[in-house]
């Protein structure tokens, strides 16, 4: 007895089921794959903000001269433990920052487990007597510091600690002068922020004027002290004079 088969054509159903079964297979890669990377960035988000892993160990402080590290880490405050993503550097930097002596303060995360804190120090270039007391003034004309004693080297401004303008002016003749020169000034007098006078450990007296070309006054001065002047006028120094 013969047997017959039958075979049935695919229905619009089955053939929508492959497709649906074909694009899963198409899909599940890009699930599995996108759930890798959340987990890997949540793993990375845990491991630089939470963990002990990148946790701050120490601190590092450069560009001291005359205060101390422990002064500055001190001030610094910075919490150890803490991860290093999480340090409020901004905070540290204006803590550092309030130290009188200090005109720059960068504060930087050097991975994996310190905190680096670079600061510049103002540095003196004349000071001026207030009672029995020595203000001592930056570059910029800045009064900063309070100290008991004249430090060696500087000299003495005979203007007041609030004149900014003879402040200015007076800081950028010091800036300029030579070494040879700047080892003999004793004084600066300033009778205004444009009638500067320098005064010499030989007693002699320059003249100087304002601050404007004052490296080449400075050039002009040393070439008249050769001839034993008692007072040198270079305010005009392409027209110097002596007596």
């Amino acid at each position: 007895m013969a047997t017959t088969m039958t075979t049935r054509p695919p229905s619009v159903a089955d053939g929508k089921k492959g497709r649906q079964l074909r694009r899963r297979r198409r899909i599940w890669p890009f699930v599995l794959g996108g759930v890798l990377l959340v987990a890997l960035l949540g793993a990375g988000v845990w491991l630089v903000w939470f963990s002990s892993v990148l946790a701050t160990q120490h601190v590092q402080i450069t560009g001291l001269k005359t205060l101390s590290k422990d002064e500055v880490n001190s001030r610094a405050a910075v919490p150890l433990g803490v991860p290093l993503a999480r340090q409020d550097l901004p905070g540290i930097a204006d803590r550092v920052a309030q130290f009188p002596q200090i005109e720059h303060v960068v504060v930087e995360r050097s991975w994996p487990n310190d905190v680096k804190v670079v600061v510049t120090e103002r540095t003196p270039v004349f000071a001026v007597r207030y009672a029995n007391l020595y203000v001592l003034v930056d570059k910029s004309g800045v009064p900063y510091l309070t100290v008991t004693k004249q430090p060696d080297g500087l000299p003495l401004a005979a203007a007041s600690k609030d004149d900014r303008a003879s402040l200015v002016e007076i800081a950028t003749v010091s800036r300029d002068l030579s070494k040879k020169l700047r080892q003999q000034v004793v004084t600066i007098r300033a009778d205004s922020p444009y009638a500067l006078v320098l005064v010499l450990d030989s007693g002699v007296e320059i003249s100087w004027g304002t601050s404007e070309q004052s490296k080449l006054k400075g050039q002009v001065a040393l070439a008249l002290l050769k001839h034993d002047p008692k007072a040198i006028d270079v305010s005009a120094p392409h027209n110097a004079t002596i007596r």
